[in-house]
């Protein structure tokens, strides 16, 4: 009993295609999930959020010249009130 060949449907292409294709944007989102559990990313965007709301608020942090601060710092790094 030969039956004929069965030719590949369009919905089993398109399947087959997405098997070969689909791990890799899944596996680049893990990357990326990954790298944010660590401290060196999570440094370089805590930076990168800090300058991002410092210009949107038009503020800016630290002790820059020109800032006014409570406290002064001392040659050691300690801070006097």
């Amino acid at each position: 009993m030969d039956q004929p060949a069965r030719r590949k449907t369009l919905t089993r292409k398109i399947t087959t295609d997405h098997a070969q294709i689909h791990p890799v944007p899944f596996l680049f989102i893990v990357l990326v999930f990954l790298l944010i559990l660590t401290p060196p990313v999570q440094n370089v965007l805590r930076k990168k959020a800090v300058t991002y709301l410092e210009k949107k608020l038009k503020t800016h942090g630290g002790n820059r010249e020109g800032s006014m601060s409570v406290f002064q710092k001392t040659g050691d790094g300690r801070y006097l009130h």
